[in-house]
């Protein structure tokens, strides 16, 4: 069976399949998902996802079973890469435009043509903040356009993992604020891993901005690194709405949402957590989510070590 699948199957894209079903078959992932192409019988190419579960496992713990799909998706592939080239060009075009609005705005919002009623003041400020919206949107626009074509090149090189934690709390704490909610560093392991910093920073931004977004008022959100053997997960803990196992697979998926009317009323393009898939695995990461509705939820990362873990690698901090 393998040997006939290997036979159809696009060796690039095998290999990725083959590799994520490891991941799953030994629980470092909570089910299989792969995309790629096989040779159609009448000689053309076509796009499958295979999706499945493990359904049973042995008394040692090992996977005796496993149920799942392969689907064409050939049609819904080449649609989704037609608006993808359709988002990349509105994306480009939207940018300078909006960078002059937001600056006028904020002139205006800064007092640079004197001060204003306060109503006034009011709707500049909405007008600011959605326009800072607008272009947080289309910056995940383009990096998903970068990431989709291969043109967005990482920077990888050595960095301590710690000082890139305590500075992603400390830049995301004011968003965090905004939903009185407490940015927290309860473990925090550390260790030496190859990586792009400022995409890695981008990476936390979204998960802690997240957590933060569906945690109840008053809440904490815990951000906690731990040793593991020759890998260091990064996790974030949020104790809010949490999210349904049934639904946790469109999570990762390209402008996909939860069904949830409490989620939808947050907001979110559906854009981050696929970039923040595609940026960990570019690092030789992988991410993944623990959650139950109602109980809040746990997004973390692996990445593998560049280097023998710090002395200091074992050390508990708390954060105020």
């Amino acid at each position: 069976m393998l040997e006939r699948w290997a036979a159809l199957a696009e060796p690039e894209g095998m290999q990725q399949g083959l590799e994520k079903l490891r991941q799953h078959l030994e629980g470092e992932k909570n089910y299989h998902e792969a995309r790629y192409r096989l040779r159609h019988r009448d000689g053309h190419w076509v796009w499958v996802e295979d999706r499945g579960q493990i359904t049973a496992r042995n008394d040692k713990g090992r996977p005796v079973s496993i149920s799942g799909t392969t689907t064409d998706i050939t049609e819904a592939y080449e649609a989704q890469q037609a608006k993808a080239r359709f988002i990349s060009t509105v994306s480009h075009e939207l940018r300078t435009p909006l960078t002059a609005i937001n600056g006028a705005i904020g002139l205006l919002a800064g007092g640079a043509l004197g001060s204003f009623e306060p109503a006034v003041q009011n709707l500049l400020q909405i007008a600011r903040n959605n326009g800072q919206n607008l272009v947080m949107l289309i910056n995940d626009l383009l990096d998903l356009d970068r990431l989709q074509s291969g043109k967005l090149q990482l920077s990888l090189q050595p960095q301590r993992l710690r000082p890139l934690l305590e500075g992603a709390l400390q830049l995301n704490q004011p968003y965090a604020d905004n939903f009185a909610v407490r940015l927290v560093a309860e473990q925090l392991d550390d260790a030496e891993v190859l990586v792009d910093s400022q995409r890695l920073l981008q990476v936390l931004a979204n998960l802690l901005s997240n957590a933060a977004k569906f945690s109840h008022s008053g809440g904490e959100v815990q951000l906690r690194s731990v040793l593991g053997h020759n890998m260091i997960r990064v996790s974030v803990t949020d104790h809010g709405i949490g999210i349904d196992p049934q639904q946790q697979h469109l999570l990762f998926r390209t402008f996909s949402q939860i069904d949830s009317s409490d989620a939808r009323q947050r907001g979110g393009s559906g854009l981050g957590l696929s970039i923040c898939r595609d940026l960990i695995e570019r690092m030789n990461g992988i991410i993944g989510v623990d959650s139950e509705a109602g109980t809040g939820s746990c997004f973390w990362f692996e990445l593998p070590l560049a280097g023998p873990a710090s002395k200091a690698g074992n050390t508990h901090d708390q954060q105020d």
